[in-house]
């Protein structure tokens, strides 16, 4: 009678344990798109939120302790987390104050020999371009003085008319993508000049590869 009834007590919490292991990643999921929401909505650009049950961590770079702490204390506040790992580390650019000269060797040094890459034939940024825009936004949010031009660049192939299209398009969802981080809209503009201002011999792949680009110019003060 008495093994009978442990083996009744052990198969509930076997049937408990598996109704819990299927609904496990529906809650991290549902934590993890309302966190999003929740950071978004306040303008936090904190992209890397993951969930191990109901527990959370956050990764990556921000601007500032004051924003650290603000994306804890709102995922924290999400309704069903029962805990926040705060990892995320806090990149402090170097001052702009300078004038423009210095934000512009800024922004052409972390640039360099990088590509802010998109889905062929698309507007759509790739995993890595949406990496190195982030590493751009802590400067980029301490700006407050000088506008900055996102041009776009394509390569000569194809219709000229569509890669002008392109470029201007491609040039667009750079500057949303920042804007969605945090940066100062007002200070930003999106241009598409296609396939008129090559840096590098289109006859040749190499050529082509460099002359799809964005380049960020900055301007004097707005």
């Amino acid at each position: 009678m008495r093994l009978n009834l442990l083996l009744g007590i052990l198969a509930f919490f076997l049937l408990c344990f598996s109704c819990i292991s299927r609904q496990l990643p529906r809650i991290e999921h549902d934590l993890r798109s309302r966190s999003a929401e929740a950071l978004e909505s306040a303008n936090i650009p904190v992209r890397d939120i993951s969930f191990n049950g109901r527990d959370a961590t956050l990764a990556g770079s921000i601007a500032s302790e004051e924003l650290s702490r603000r994306a804890e204390e709102l995922v924290s506040s999400v309704y069903g987390v029962r805990m926040v790992d705060n990892r995320l580390a806090v990149t402090r650019a170097t001052p702009v104050s300078e004038g423009s000269a210095a934000l512009q060797l800024n922004l052409d040094h972390l640039v360099a020999e990088k590509v802010i890459g998109f889905s062929a034939g698309s507007d759509v940024i790739v995993e890595e371009g949406r990496v190195l825009l982030d590493a751009l936004v802590p400067i980029l949010s301490q700006n407050n003085a000088h506008a900055i031009e996102i041009a776009g660049h394509t390569d000569s192939s194809g219709n000229p008319s569509a890669n002008q299209d392109l470029s201007q398009r491609r040039a667009d969802a750079v500057k949303r993508y920042l804007v969605s981080c945090g940066v100062n809209s007002a200070l930003l503009s999106a241009v598409g000049y296609g396939s008129s201002r090559p840096v590098a011999n289109n006859a040749t792949a190499e050529g082509r590869q460099a002359n799809r680009r964005i380049v960020f110019r900055v301007n004097e003060e707005k």
